[in-house]
């Protein structure tokens, strides 16, 4: 069976019961559908458009440690202890991926390994001190540093002076990913509604109603959690 969802998803029409209503059918919101449906919960994912409509399905699908920032940025504004955690879950987040890859057979073309390259003498500079921080600070050993002979057995250009590889990092087909996601999350037991914008969310009498164009949900917050989700009158 090939990664995708054809034909389109239904639109939320109907009367339904759920523990846990999910918006947005992205890598977030399906990798958290699917990880509740394992633990036995009812699920319920509302996406506007289709699965991976935004970044989910457009991005460079770059599996790379650590976040956007450099991690003495996150020691600044949290502290050490907190960064520590941060960068923990990113590892986290990329063995997981791999692990849903292999248990799901997503066919996302998930390729290892990922080169930072330097094209002045200040770079390699640079990319050393970092491989040295990274395995100090957070034991990270994965890094290698390549010098440009090294670097040009793998990459047909003189342009680059050397790089730093980490071979736990990696990229993949990110739609191809999120569609495995959602067919795995589909035969866990989630129910998907595409074509499904939230379009408000009302609180009242101790329960949450958010409204789509065809349904709302509602939360009632009893022993059981009961969520329902029903056709707008």
């Amino acid at each position: 069976m090939g990664n995708n969802i054809e034909p389109s998803l239904p639109q939320l029409q109907e009367w339904l019961t759920a523990d846990v209503c999910i918006v947005g059918a992205g890598i977030t919101g399906l990798s958290t559908a699917l990880e509740l449906a394992q633990q036995g919960l009812q699920v319920v994912v509302l996406e506007a458009n289709r699965i991976a409509w935004g970044a989910s399905g457009r991005s460079g699908g770059q599996m790379i440690f650590g976040y956007g920032c450099d991690m003495p940025v996150l020691e600044k504004a949290a502290g050490k202890n907190i960064a520590k955690a941060f960068w923990d879950t990113s590892l986290e987040g990329m063995t997981l991926i791999r692990q849903r890859v292999a248990q799901y057979q997503i066919e996302c073309n998930l390729q290892p390994g990922h080169l930072h390259a330097a094209i002045k003498p200040r770079h390699m500079h640079e990319l050393q001190d970092w491989q040295q921080s990274l395995a100090q600070d957070y034991n990270y050993h994965s890094l290698q540093l390549w010098q440009q002979q090294a670097l040009q057995e793998q990459l047909a250009s003189k342009r680059y002076l050397g790089g730093l590889y980490d071979s736990n990092s990696g990229h993949l087909h990110p739609l191809n990913y999120t569609l495995g996601l959602a067919r795995a999350a589909l035969n866990a037991g989630v129910k998907i509604f595409e074509h499904s914008p939230l379009t408000k969310c009302l609180t009242s009498s101790g329960q949450h109603l958010c409204h789509t164009p065809e349904g709302q949900r509602t939360k009632q917050f009893s022993p059981q959690h009961n969520l329902t989700i029903r056709r707008s009158q």
